[in-house]
């Protein structure tokens, strides 16, 4: 690979990061809208929330790739600290775990849960970018 295609990797990686960082933002405070509106989860909620995990997981997907081949590119690509995959693996983690903690919820409620998982998730997320000392603004 050259490395206009390594380089193109990395930032992708940075990028999807970023998007899911504020993709989860955006999700709570939709959610939050939503309850206040006295709403529940409907299926624009659930579709955009499989979209929110797909996402995280096409992210997760790349950074397995970039350990596994950066090491091998010329020059090699350092690789993230150990705390930024454990975070990155959570990360992934915590929309199942909410599905999991609202298996028996409806409405109102299996909303909120999905509000407080959604600014931990993003609380995360943020913290795994500043742990790789890649974070990218928006310009």
């Amino acid at each position: 690979m050259g490395t206009q295609v390594e380089n193109a990797i990395i930032q992708i990686h940075g990028w999807l990061g970023n998007t899911s960082g504020y993709y989860a933002i955006i999700m709570a405070l939709w959610g939050l809208w939503r309850y206040f509106k006295k709403q529940g989860v409907d299926g624009e909620y659930w579709g955009a929330l499989l979209l929110q995990e797909g996402l995280i997981i096409l992210h997760g997907l790349m950074g397995v790739f970039l350990y596994l081949a950066g090491p091998k590119w010329e020059p090699p690509v350092q690789l993230a600290q150990p705390i930024h995959i454990l975070f990155g693996a959570v990360s992934a983690l915590v929309l199942p775990a909410a599905y999991a903690v609202t298996k028996k919820k409806k409405g109102r409620a299996q909303l909120l849960v999905y509000i407080i998982f959604n600014a931990l998730l993003a609380f995360i997320i943020y913290r795994t970018i500043r742990v790789a000392g890649m974070m990218i603004y928006l310009t």
